[in-house]
């Protein structure tokens, strides 16, 4: 909990634009069973849907920036957003550094998400889900109290 809430608040702070009332600032936590550590267990989600924009920020994104990653995005006919984003060069304790590219798929009213790696050269695509918050001063300050 203490490096989700480091993350938050470093995040914030450090934004370069402020966290505004037409975007979609959301806190996710995902479950996977993944044990490689491909996939985040916790990302910052800046969505932006009138400008069809996004940006992500996680403890693998970290490795890579410290500022969010742009992600391409994408409004579904469905009302879903898709958001898909690649981390160049990962370090493996196996062999050489590769490539994941990420798929977050959100529910019509933001609640949730399904998210998949796509990593070069394997076989398997590690995926998991989870619930997602909206980020404002309200999530900062229960954050804070857990902390």
């Amino acid at each position: 909990m203490r490096f989700v809430l480091g993350l938050v608040l470093v995040t914030v702070a450090g934004l370069s634009a402020p966290i505004t009332a037409r975007a979609e600032n959301l806190i996710c936590t995902i479950t996977t069973s993944d044990n490689n550590g491909w996939l985040p267990r916790t990302a910052l989600f800046f969505l932006d849907a009138e400008r069809k924009s996004a940006a992500v920020l996680n403890e693998i994104t970290l490795s890579k920036s410290r500022e969010p990653l742009k992600a391409r995005f994408k409004l579904r006919r469905d009302g879903t957003y898709q958001v898909d984003w690649n981390v160049p060069r990962l370090g493996t304790s196996q062999g050489p550094r590769v490539t994941a590219r990420y798929f977050a798929v959100f529910t019509a009213d933001r609640t949730s998400v399904n998210i998949k790696a796509r990593i070069s050269s394997a076989i398997n695509a590690p995926s998991g889900t989870g619930g997602c918050a909206v980020l404002d001063q309200k999530t900062l300050d229960q954050m804070k109290s857990k902390g």
